[in-house]
């Protein structure tokens, strides 16, 4: 997040440091000022909606399909993140990933979300045949593993021809059923998938038997280079609960693979879902660079200047091109708090090259630069500014 977003829900205890309510204003008038220019958001892109025969299950899927912000298949691969229940999930998550990639706030990733062309009530039955997996010899109600076979040789082989994808880099995200099933892939195809995200799963199915597979508790322990989510809602039942926290103590205990264990706050079983996957975007694809910043604006409101000044140049380092002129407005602003003239007029004439005048009521009315004032480069920037309005 841009350093000037996270100035709107700085705290306000935090902020008694002589300076700091005018560095937030300015960074607030800044912010709104530059809407118009180099930060507009565009509208938001509709999914692509794809109709998938299955030879396999003998079924019709529908596939949504959200390409990132600035989709440029050839000069770059993409992250893909495949998940279930994408008639209810699909328009959160769709307007969730352009936002937060248009925002910088995770990296560019492709979702690919499965779905079926019936009605509600028929959506149940089908539900049930594709997510849940057949324990027993003689059970033909439940096909789990016709449903993987179709996502593994006839999706995702199809996401891939059409899509510029990382073919080493895919992800699935399941909830309830869905994360039964997710658990369950785990045991069938350890290394389909690099990132899962496992929500409230459905464990308890067969009195628990995913916990008693030999071959799941073996995969486990062997699998490397896997990053995982396991989440519930803290008003889901004790046995929700229960069986979320034992599947990621299992998984936890794999010293060479990442996984977390979220419990969300006032979310039962009907809400949880839509707050999980959200997270799940910024668990398997925040940008660094954000990161950076977002640890930036936490150390300014901590008084750790310098520290702050650190994580700007680290983030400007990760990735130049993500560098704006807000950035460096506020890199500039902490330089001047600290009477580092040399490092605020570096920045300062960066934004002046660009030849906006939008910021010269921002700079020359920002307290924040009352240590340069006294500087002559302060009278030529002034003045670069004036003739520049003339």
């Amino acid at each position: 997040m841009h350093i000037i977003a996270l100035a709107f829900i700085a705290e306000p205890n935090y902020l008694n440091m002589k300076y700091s309510i005018l560095f937030l204003v300015s960074f607030f008038s800044l912010s709104m000022s530059y809407a118009q220019n180099d930060d507009i958001s565009p509208k938001l892109s509709s999914p692509i909606l794809e109709t998938i025969h299955s030879d396999i299950v003998n079924f019709d899927y529908n596939i949504f399909v959200t390409l990132p912000t600035n989709y440029t298949p050839k000069e770059k691969t993409y992250q893909v993140l495949y998940y279930l229940d994408a008639w209810t999930k699909t328009d959160v998550l769709n307007a969730a990933a352009l936002h937060q990639t248009d925002q910088k706030q995770i990296n560019p990733v492709i979702l690919v979300g499965i779905s079926y062309n019936t009605n509600f009530e028929g959506r149940s039955p089908i539900r049930t045949r594709d997510y849940v997996p057949g324990l027993k010899s003689n059970d033909t109600l439940h096909r789990a593993d016709n449903f993987l076979q179709f996502i593994k040789t006839e999706l995702i082989p199809y996401i891939d021809g059409k899509y510029a994808t990382k073919v080493n880099d895919r992800g699935l995200l399941g909830f309830s059923y869905g994360g039964l099933f997710c658990a369950w892939v785990l045991k069938q195809e350890p290394e389909l998938f690099q990132k899962m995200g496992i929500i409230s799963p459905s464990l308890w199915y067969e009195e628990k038997a995913l916990f008693k597979d030999e071959e799941l508790l073996n995969n486990i322990k062997k699998a490397k280079n896997l990053n995982l989510l396991i989440a519930c809602g803290s008003l889901e039942s004790d046995n929700m609960r229960s069986n979320s926290k034992q599947l990621f103590d299992l998984l936890n205990a794999n010293q060479n693979i990442k996984v977390s264990n979220i419990v969300f706050e006032d979310e039962n079983h009907s809400t949880v879902s839509i707050v999980a996957y959200n997270r799940a975007l910024t668990y398997f694809y925040r940008n660094q660079y954000a990161v950076y910043i977002d640890k930036a604006f936490e150390l300014f409101a901590e008084k750790n200047y310098e520290k702050s000044i650190e994580n700007i140049l680290n983030a400007f380092q990760y990735d130049p091109e993500q560098i704006t002129l807000r950035n460096r407005y506020g890199l500039a602003t902490l330089y001047a708090l600290l009477e580092n003239k040399d490092g605020a007029f570096k920045q300062l004439d960066i934004i002046s090259e660009l030849k906006n005048y939008d910021f010269y009521e921002h700079i020359v009315n920002d307290k924040s630069f009352e240590s340069l004032r006294s500087d002559k480069r302060w009278v030529e920037l002034i003045d670069f500014y004036k003739k520049l309005k003339e």
